[in-house]
Formats: C-alpha cells, sequence, structure tokens
C-alpha cells in the first residue's frame, strides 16, 4: 500500500521548489499527457492561481509515495459552499501510477477529514477518472456536473 501524506504549501524556496521538481510536477505532467490524449484538450496548470490557493490554504494535496517516489496526487479544494453552512472539499481530479496508490489516497482522504474540519466530500468522476469501486458513497444528495456545447 502506497504510503500517503497531506502537503500544504512549504513555506521554504528550495523545499517548494524540489518538491514541484522532482515529485508533483512529473506526475502533473504524465496526468496532463493522458488527459489531453483523452479530451484532446490541451492541460496545463494556472501556475499563479494554484500557488495563491495553496498558500492561502484553500489547496491542499495529497500526495502518494511507494517508498521516497512520487506515485500519485489528488489535490483538495477547501471552500465553504454559498447554500450550505459546512466546509467541503472538492476533488476534482487525482492521478495515480497505480491502483493501489489511487486507493490508498482516498482511504487517506476519509481519515484526515476531521484533521482539516471537513463535513462534505464532493468528488468529479468522468470516463477518464472514476472513483474506485470500494469508496462508500452518500447516496442521500447526488449529483453531477455536465460540461456545456460551446
Amino acid at each position: 500500500m502506497a504510503a500517503c501524506k497531506l502537503m500544504w504549501c512549504p513555506k521554504d524556496p528550495e523545499e517548494l521548489a524540489k518538491f514541484l521538481t522532482d515529485d508533483f510536477g512529473p506526475l502533473l505532467a504524465e496526468h496532463w499527457d493522458k488527459e489531453t490524449a483523452r479530451t484532446g484538450v490541451p492541460h496545463g496548470l494556472d501556475v499563479p492561481a494554484f500557488m495563491a490557493a495553496w498558500e492561502q490554504r484553500g489547496v491542499a494535496l495529497i500526495m502518494a509515495y511507494d517508498g521516497d517516489k512520487a506515485v500519485g496526487f489528488m489535490p483538495l479544494y477547501i471552500f465553504r459552499p454559498l447554500f450550505m453552512m459546512v466546509t467541503a472539499v472538492t476533488v476534482e481530479r487525482w492521478y495515480s501510477q497505480t491502483l493501489e496508490a489511487e486507493q490508498s489516497m482516498f482511504d487517506y482522504l476519509v481519515s484526515v477529514l476531521p484533521v482539516l474540519g471537513v463535513d462534505q466530500v464532493h468528488v468529479a468522476q468522468h470516463s477518464g477518472q472514476r472513483i474506485p469501486a470500494n469508496v462508500p458513497l452518500d447516496s442521500s444528495d447526488q449529483y453531477q456536473m455536465c460540461r456545456l456545447k460551446v
């Protein structure tokens, strides 16, 4: 099983550069290549927006490791919905090199929710990204986001 950890934005510039270059960056590039091939739309990252949200703790990353090697990531968008008095996390996408790492990230996500003070988790899935079958879903309030043709 992959070991996971919650990553907040490192305050030390050298530690941040090492993390982005050695751990997150290569996985992100793999993910972009896969998603660009799947959708036909080039993928990338709005770096200033990501960094601003990450530095302000509106984004956290769950990272999965096999030993010292990063094998997966899951960005968590932490927010307060306009129409509910809760704190929610949205998982828009994730990437892992193995199914085991993917499951580990979901298991870890559930385990850190109390630390994050989160009441609800909303996960987006699509044809290229499915929630693992053994992750329990709350069927009392399901919704779906759809992409409009423009």
